[in-house]
């Protein structure tokens, strides 16, 4: 597929695909699916911010030390600060809530994450239960490091860290030792690497896998990669949250897609 597909939207261009996932997104008064307005009422709706880990974002935040940054994503190296990647790379205070609510009410198990950055997502994650074992990847060592760091000053021991390229990475985290799976992708944002992660996930995780997609319209390619994800035979059902693609491996749900704000 042409790599032109994957070059990041123009600020624009972003304006005209939240202007179109506004003009096609419902709220909870426009959905009849019982299953996703029990998600909106009791997931997306619910206020949640973990004051003591949104510490640690302000502290990374304030954090000007100088690091080597590898991004097997992009396959740059450079160097940069903390606070800057605390201040731009970082999932908002309400992106991470969400997940780990999704974590919690669904009783999740198990879970992985492709691209951990500074730990706060997983950290959220890993405080919303204490027998939630969560297994994430980071590419580059230096910014995983910090992320041992801030799990370790919050004194989390369930979580699991690997380091290196997804590709070679992700065999390490299977067999899956849990029934229920979520699995957060946050990494490598080409349409190609996002369908290859979706193919795996989907062939070694059971039938009750939540996969939760990020920056979902970054680009071309990261649109298409959500069309063909949401389209496929295994996929029962999708939410589009704009920065957030969710979707449900679940034989017990109706095939539906929803565009939900909130």
């Amino acid at each position: 597929m042409n790599n032109k597909i994957d070059k990041p939207f123009t600020l624009s261009e972003k304006i005209k695909a939240y202007l179109y996932f506004l003009w096609k997104s419902r709220n909870r008064h426009g959905v009849h699916s019982p299953f996703v307005f029990d998600f909106i009422e009791h997931v997306a709706n619910k206020y949640y911010k973990d004051e003591i880990v949104e510490e640690e974002r302000k502290r990374l935040k304030n954090d000007y030390s100088i690091i080597d940054l590898k991004d097997f994503g992009t396959g740059a190296n450079r160097r940069t600060s903390v606070w800057k990647i605390a201040r731009s790379s970082l999932k908002s205070p309400k992106e991470a809530a969400l997940i780990a609510k999704i974590t919690s009410y669904y009783k999740i198990n198990e879970v992985i994450e492709l691209g951990c950055s500074l730990g706060i997502t997983s950290a959220y994650i890993a405080r919303s239960h204490p027998s939630i074992n969560v297994k994430t990847i980071e590419g580059s060592e230096s910014v995983l490091e910090i992320a041992k760091n801030v799990w370790q000053r919050l004194g989390l021991k369930n979580i699991e860290s690997f380091k290196g390229d997804f590709n070679s990475t992700i065999p390490s985290l299977f067999p899956l030792k849990k029934d229920k799976t979520l699995v957060f992708i946050d990494g490598n944002h080409r349409y190609s690497a996002t369908m290859n992660y979706f193919k795996t996930f989907k062939q070694e995780c059971n039938r009750d896998v939540i996969l939760i997609f990020d920056d979902i319209h970054w680009s071309e390619g990261m649109e298409l990669a959500w069309e063909s994800i949401k389209n496929d035979n295994d996929v029962s059902l999708s939410i589009d949250l704009f920065e957030l693609g969710i979707v449900f491996l679940n034989p017990r749900l109706k095939k539906e897609h929803f565009i939900i704000r909130y």
